[in-house]
């Protein structure tokens, strides 16, 4: 199929004429329906989804449904590496949305276009107004299912992105009461919003995902395990090993990563699985930097961090700098270290990524603590500390304060 479809150039795309075939047409409806249940329930079924639509178009022309087929196309070209590929599919397809007959499927394409593809090639920061107008366009078409899976993603690329906690808060309140009646991407953005609310130290236990977002980990997991909600199983994973991480206790996300892992393909293509992978490296090289699980866990981790910083390096290239730095110092290779922590804190301040410089500041302090430098490590770790209050990541700072007292 992807050969087939390179073939196709973006202008014989979007000139393709209209399919005339009703049974063709009810079909791509069909299978649109089928393709949105699979990726909640059964994303094994996604690509073979996909494919047949995909066929059906390149063989007998547009149809309302052509700029989903396409960005989804688009989406399976980001799971197999093609990143540049996906950026050709999902601008074609927002192409078709401008154009009348293809309105209605304007929410829905922007969402699998900002969620998957776009921040494989473009900064992720420079995409938040984009999500925002594209949350007021669903709203405007009546289309609150869409409006609220764009929800859960300006959420979560907006902590991505280090946007303060006490913004994202605001955001949450003012936009999940206006998609309530969508109880999926309501689920979903409660669980980012309560995950910003224990980090801001509102919560009865801090390490309980449950509040008054309205979401409580201990309802919502068993009810989506009894129904196979693999997206929500795979947030709810993501969310409980964050906690831990971004708390400083990384023994703790180590000890949900098997969890986050088991439901990884929920989180496939979007922002959280670079975070993820990130989180699993270092917290495993805090936690156990001897274990065979920690070599295995870093592994994975830089060789995917080295391809994403490759292909968009204004996202994902201090990512990967901080995780080579942190592996460097733990293998008390501490000159290589030094000069992959300051390339971190070089490439986060150059492209605004406040969450990776205070991980890599924390980084640079706990190296210098090893070396003996001990102004270099007073210096790094007020730093990493205000840069927390900065994020107002509360729960951090004081994590700081314990293991460097005084």
């Amino acid at each position: 199929m992807k050969l087939t479809a390179r073939r196709w150039g973006t202008e014989q795309l979007l000139e393709l004429p209209a399919c005339e075939d009703r049974r063709v047409i009810e079909a791509q409806r069909i299978l649109a329906e089928l393709r949105s249940m699979s990726y909640i329930a059964r994303p094994n079924l996604f690509p073979l989804i996909i494919r047949k639509q995909l066929t059906l178009s390149l063989a007998h022309g547009h149809t309302p449904s052509s700029p989903l087929v396409l960005v989804s196309y688009g989406v399976l070209l980001v799971i197999s590496g093609d990143r540049a590929g996906a950026q050709r599919f999902g601008e074609v397809a927002l192409a078709l949305t401008e154009r009348a007959g293809f309105r209605e499927a304007r929410p829905e394409t922007l969402f699998l276009y900002l969620n998957f593809i776009r921040h494989w090639r473009h900064p992720v920061r420079d995409g938040l107004v984009q999500i925002r107008e594209a949350i007021t366009t669903a709203l405007n078409q009546g289309d609150q299912e869409y409006a609220g899976f764009l929800i859960t993603v300006l959420l979560s690329q907006s902590f991505w992105a280090g946007s303060p906690l006490s913004e994202i808060d605001a955001l949450a309140r003012s936009l999940i009461p206006q998609i309530r009646s969508q109880p999926v991407p309501s689920t979903l953005s409660q669980a980012l919003h309560q995950l910003c609310l224990n980090l801001l130290g509102r919560s009865e236990d801090p390490m309980l995902v449950a509040g008054e977002s309205g979401y409580d980990e201990r309802e919502i997991v068993p009810a989506a395990r009894r129904e196979g909600d693999e997206v929500t199983l795979s947030v709810a994973a993501d969310v409980t090993q964050g906690l831990h991480f971004w708390s400083g206790d990384y023994a703790g996300a180590v000890s949900v990563t098997d969890e986050v892992m088991q439901h990884l393909a929920g989180t496939t293509g979007t922002t959280g699985l670079q975070l993820v992978h990130m989180v699993s490296a270092l917290s495993h090289i805090h936690a156990a930097p001897n274990d065979r699980a920690t070599k295995k866990a870093v592994r994975d981790s830089l060789s995917l961090h080295r391809k994403w910083a490759a292909g968009a390096p204004a996202n994902y290239a201090a990512p990967c700098a901080l995780v080579e730095g942190s592996w460097a110092r733990a293998r008390r290779r501490y000159l290589e270290a030094e000069q992959f922590l300051d390339k971190a804190i070089e490439l986060a301040e150059e492209h605004q990524l406040p969450l990776i410089a205070a991980l890599a500041h924390e980084e640079a302090a706990t190296l210098y603590a090893d070396t003996g430098r001990t102004r270099l490590h007073e210096h790094m770790l007020r730093t990493a500390y205000q840069r927390w209050l900065a994020l107002v990541v509360l729960l951090r700072p004081a994590s700081v304060a314990r293991r460097y007292p005084g």
